[in-house]
């Protein structure tokens, strides 16, 4: 019984932990600057790239992007990726904050990187070179603990990220390349991960910044329980905790088993929290 209540406990503050981050504001994840070549402030430059965030912002909360949306304006070129389980209107706030902050935290730079929890924006007044790899920003959860065999939680999340690789590559060109899934740690532990990839790159292209993402957990993040990988055209993240903002989620079965999420862009962040916690208090009582 008591084991019960501690797992029915956890659940719910985990799902607390969700209900605030899905009404809370953009969260800030992590920043780029190339710092190669600088444009003077108040000059054509500066006029052609407010009007280039500008465009991003405006188009952010259109619905039929596809979570995508690419742009230039003279020589700049962009776009902003907004994470598959969020709506368009947190895309809106969320690309809104990113335009507002990246000509801050980079000023005068002519080509940007900024990523938040629900998107990412990035610039230049380069092509990019086809440069999917770089910069790789890799973030450590260190406060997360895992509560089993180091060995064997690596294991895991190998399986679960390559599953979820394998997921997001099933998309054709130009449709949304994502996939999330999760999978029993342990009977009160729940691994949670996230895949992302450009809709408009093709699976050679996800392919290899996937590689590279996955790759680099080993080094960055050995042995802890939450990390994210961030990438011009790609991403990864996995967590002991269910972080995405708008999706009914599943308790996965004991074993090796990857149930993956159902996205609902209609439904309410607090229904869905409230019957996830009700159904998980009457298996257990």
């Amino acid at each position: 019984m008591l084991a019960s209540n501690f797992c029915t406990t956890s659940l719910i503050l985990q799902l607390l932990c969700l209900l605030f981050h899905a009404t809370s504001a953009a969260i800030y994840s992590a920043h780029f600057c190339t710092n190669q070549t600088f444009y003077a402030s108040d000059t054509k430059f500066q006029s052609k790239l407010n009007t280039f965030l500008s465009s991003l912002v405006s188009n952010s909360s259109l619905p039929s992007l596809n979570g995508f949306f690419r742009t230039s304006v003279d020589d700049i070129d962009g776009r902003f990726l907004y994470r598959g389980d969020v709506n368009a209107t947190v895309c809106h706030g969320c690309v809104a904050a990113a335009a507002a902050n990246i000509t801050r935290l980079c000023p005068n730079d002519t080509e940007s990187y900024i990523w938040y929890d629900e998107c990412m924006l990035i610039y230049s007044n380069n092509t990019f070179d086809n440069d999917d790899i770089v910069p790789g920003i890799p973030l450590n959860d260190e406060g997360s603990t895992v509560n089993t065999n180091h060995d064997h939680f690596n294991q895991l999340l190998s399986n679960v990220l390559n599953s979820l690789e394998g997921k997001a590559l099933e998309s054709s060109m130009g449709e949304k390349k994502f996939a999330v899934g999760a999978v029993s740690v342990t009977s009160a532990q729940t691994l949670y991960g996230m895949a992302q990839c450009e809709p408009d790159s093709t699976s050679g292209r996800c392919a290899a910044c996937f590689g590279s993402a996955i790759s680099t957990i080993p080094t960055c993040c050995n042995g802890s329980g939450g990390a994210r990988v961030l990438l011009p055209i790609c991403s990864i993240r996995y967590q002991l905790y269910p972080f995405l903002y708008n999706s009914t989620m599943l308790i996965p079965s004991s074993g090796m088993h990857i149930i993956m999420y159902i996205i609902d862009y209609e439904s309410s962040p607090l229904t869905q929290v409230f019957l996830i916690v009700l159904k998980r208090f009457n298996s257990v009582h």
